[in-house]
């Protein structure tokens, strides 16, 4: 048991007074040992900190705790980089402060690392979804790619194979390629990196379970209206625009530690897809911001050089005519309202 690595279980939470108690108590239940819990809490206007303090206050158990509160909102990209910096563990187990643990969690995830061969530098399991109320209801399945495909097939579609409700990763990939860059999906870049160092694995295991509520980063646009629905595909696209500048210099930094030719050549031909998968996501900005002229000549373009795909409906009608698309959205409401009535 001594011969194990220290783990660091990272909690971050922000504005999650609701459901924080049991998250913060399902990193409490975990039962590997060594672990540090780092509960962090990134300035939030509710109570969220305080029942952090009170819980730790009264914890008796057999883990090390480091409470932390940042002065001011960091998002959850510098968020994390700043958690890894207070952090000392080999690996590190990620949770959201809406989200709720399952005490094996940790332990299946390193018995994970160790049966790779400690090659595994991503870990992702299954989860069970629940509602803000608890209750459960079925989850939708992830596609899983070999090894030697992922990073390729990432380097096009930009998926990242992992359940980010789930995600844990190893330190190195901090250690070798920095902190992450001004992101919100931070489950998007961390997996890259992993493919560069080693190995992405799922356990096929229900470790979290993962609470779905309006409040959620990723929830659907159902619920939004046609403003807040453009400004979220913006948001988005801008985000993973930003993941691909730093996927490339990972690339870039890592190629040169390369001494195989051959590879080198297979990593370049991945930097050239991500720079094709960027223009893609510029095309889609253009098509929401630009002026009707610019709009409809870049859905052209787009039409022409990409395979359009269902999530890029929202970006095509718009293009159009966002004032079509507004419309659409109120028609869609006032139906949804008149079938609950």
């Amino acid at each position: 048991m001594n011969e194990r690595p220290l783990i660091t279980f990272l909690l971050i939470a922000y504005n999650q007074e609701k459901f924080i108690e049991e998250a913060v108590q399902g990193a409490f239940s975990q039962t590997y040992t060594p672990l540090e819990i780092i509960l962090s809490d990134d300035a939030s206007r509710d109570s969220t900190f305080e029942i952090m303090q009170k819980m730790t206050a009264t914890y008796q158990g057999p883990h090390s705790i480091i409470l932390n509160r940042n002065e001011k909102n960091l998002g959850i990209g510098a968020h994390i980089n700043r958690c890894m910096e207070l952090s000392h563990g080999e690996l590190v187990v990620g949770a959201g402060g809406d989200d709720i643990s399952l005490p094996e969690r940790t332990v299946e995830i390193y018995q994970t690392w160790i049966d790779s061969g400690e090659k595994a530098f991503s870990i992702d399991s299954e989860y069970k979804l629940i509602d803000e109320g608890g209750n459960a209801f079925d989850s939708p399945p992830l596609r899983y790619l070999p090894q030697e495909q992922q990073l390729l097939h990432f380097s096009k579609t930009l998926v990242n194979y992992v359940w980010g409700c789930t995600h844990a990763w190893h330190r190195k990939v901090f250690d070798v390629f920095g902190p992450l860059p001004n992101i919100t999906f931070e489950d998007v870049a961390i997996p890259p990196r992993s493919m560069l160092l080693g190995k992405v694995v799922h356990i096929n295991k229900q470790l979290v379970k993962y609470r779905t509520h309006g409040k959620n980063i990723c929830k659907s646009t159902n619920n939004l209206t046609a403003e807040e629905s453009i400004d979220k595909s913006l948001y988005y696209l801008n985000d993973r625009i930003n993941v691909c500048v730093d996927v490339v210099r990972c690339i870039n930094e890592y190629k040169c530690a390369i001494k195989d030719s051959s590879y080198v050549f297979e990593l370049e031909k991945y930097i050239s897809n991500i720079y094709v998968s960027r223009k893609r996501l510029e095309l889609g900005i253009e098509m929401l911001t630009g002026y009707p002229i610019i709009r409809l000549y870049s859905l052209l373009k787009y039409t022409c050089l990409y395979r359009l795909r269902r999530t890029d409906m929202i970006i095509v009608v718009c293009a159009i005519s966002k004032t079509a698309y507004r419309l659409h959205r109120i028609i869609r409401n006032i139906i949804s309202s008149s079938f609950k009535q």
